[in-house]
């Protein structure tokens, strides 16, 4: 065998060689996209599982909410976790009912965010409307949650300059009502779910708490005697 025939052997089997490896690259490359494309698929199949688990148990979160926030808060005050933790989590709480409300006697509204939470934050928006951000600026100094009988109290007031503006926010638990109280320039008005808001406590006082509706009647009649001395 000559030599030219030696070198037209070499440069067939070669180019045979080159040939047989780019094919296993492409089929290896194809390989690898398809095994990227199933892995990809597989992640948003899960992705789109998960968001209607979420949908599917969105009613029985809400109907189980107020029993992990109640756990929370006993956690809370046996120092087993933290405040920021309890905040963090009422944040983003998903409850219709205000019955988690029982667990907060003798916390302060700041330990839990309480003007923040969901569903009493939306209450406040809807009911005062213009007088919503009033309140949240001047919440400024508070004093502990009390709740008696089924009933949430709080109040809170402008720093240094106690009492005017004032607010006072009740709870009817079972009733699954809030109410505000805000106290103005010396007139007290209140804010009730069944009713337009007045600052004539006699027109909503079958609407709402009678502590509330007692503390409107005293403000009120106080407002009326000294206008009516300075006539």
């Amino acid at each position: 065998m000559s030599l030219k025939e030696i070198l037209r052997i070499t440069v067939v089997v070669f180019l045979c060689s080159c040939g047989n490896n780019s094919e296993i690259k492409t089929d290896y490359n194809s390989d690898k996209r398809a095994k990227e494309h199933a892995e990809n698929r597989r992640y948003f199949d899960s992705v789109f599982q998960a968001k209607i688990k979420i949908v599917r148990n969105k009613d029985s979160l809400i109907k189980t909410e107020p029993k992990r926030i109640d756990s929370l808060v006993r956690l809370m005050k046996a120092n087993l976790i933290s405040s920021y933790t309890l905040r963090s989590y009422l944040r983003n709480a998903q409850t219709n009912s205000l019955i988690f409300l029982n667990s907060f006697a003798g916390l302060y509204p700041s330990d839990v965010s309480f003007l923040e939470i969901p569903n009493i934050n939306k209450r406040l928006r809807r009911m005062l409307i213009d007088q919503y951000g009033f309140l949240m600026e001047f919440w400024q100094v508070e004093n502990p949650i009390e709740v008696e009988n089924g009933l949430l109290y709080t109040d809170g007031y402008m720093a240094n300059n106690c009492c005017d503006p004032y607010f006072i926010i009740m709870a009817d638990i079972e009733k699954n009502a809030l109410y505000v109280g805000i106290l103005r320039e010396g007139m007290p008005t209140i804010y009730s779910p069944y009713a337009l808001p007045s600052s004539m406590p006699q027109f909503t006082h079958h609407l709402t708490p009678k502590k509330l509706a007692n503390w409107a009647d005293s403000l009120y009649n106080a407002k009326c005697k000294l206008d009516n001395k300075y006539r």
